[in-house]
């Protein structure tokens, strides 16, 4: 008999749930534009808020899930309050400001203009930023998120921050891999608003963190299908 853990199940589907409908937000805002253009301009658009507001409480779906087990090991909970200290949320701040930077210069390696259109390369790292790298950061603070990039195991986590994590790589992929996949279409000679840089990119990220949502949301089905047979 297949057995379910119905705590981490329940926290996957509300976590997936939580992106899901962010991601339909933000294609609604999107949708409701006067121009696709708008999403270039501070502020004109609504994505970074969005992002941002579904990440929280993604965070404080997983901390209301980890805070019980952390309890039971009082050991574990000082260790997590002592992660972040005064240095350790100077260091968080630092690395999303350079992966903001390194993206930035990753996309004008990649043909954005270098002195033009700044703006729209900052709104796009941005975008990338809080997809890919902030999610863990907020979540484990910046030495936890260190381990979780190059290390094969994380320290002092519970069950609930496993299962943050498991499903923040796949976000995470589908963004980087969305965005890439966005830029073939910037090229073309199709003579298209929305063909303009970055808005195929930031439209891609989103697409693909949301379909990376519903890959690991099948996954999930597919085992309560599978625990449900086998009773």
């Amino acid at each position: 008999m297949l057995r379910l853990d119905r705590q981490k199940t329940k926290q996957q589907l509300l976590q997936n749930a939580i992106s899901l409908a962010v991601g339909l937000s933000s294609l609604i805002h999107l949708h409701n534009l006067k121009s696709l253009s708008s999403i270039c301009k501070f502020w004109d658009s609504f994505l970074i808020p969005i992002i941002l507001i579904g990440e929280i409480m993604k965070l404080f779906l997983s901390n209301y899930y980890s805070f019980s087990e952390m309890q039971k090991n009082q050991t574990n909970l000082n260790k997590k309050k002592q992660g972040f200290l005064a240095a350790d949320k100077m260091l968080a701040i630092f690395i999303q400001c350079a992966m903001v930077v390194l993206y930035g210069f990753s996309c004008i390696l990649l043909g954005a203009p270098v002195l033009q259109d700044y703006e729209k390369t900052c709104i796009l790292s941005i975008i990338l930023t809080l997809l890919t790298v902030s999610p863990l950061v907020f979540l484990l603070g910046a030495g936890g998120a260190l381990q979780v990039w190059f290390c094969e195991k994380v320290e002092n986590i519970v069950k609930a921050e496993e299962v943050y994590i498991s499903l923040y790589k796949y976000h995470a992929i589908g963004a980087i891999l969305g965005a890439w996949l966005g830029s073939v279409v910037v090229p073309l000679d199709w003579d298209s608003d929305w063909q303009e840089y970055p808005i195929p990119n930031v439209i891609g990220a989103l697409c693909g963190s949301g379909v990376a949502t519903l890959i690991s949301t099948t996954c999930v089905l597919y085992k309560i299908w599978s625990a449900f047979l086998s009773y």
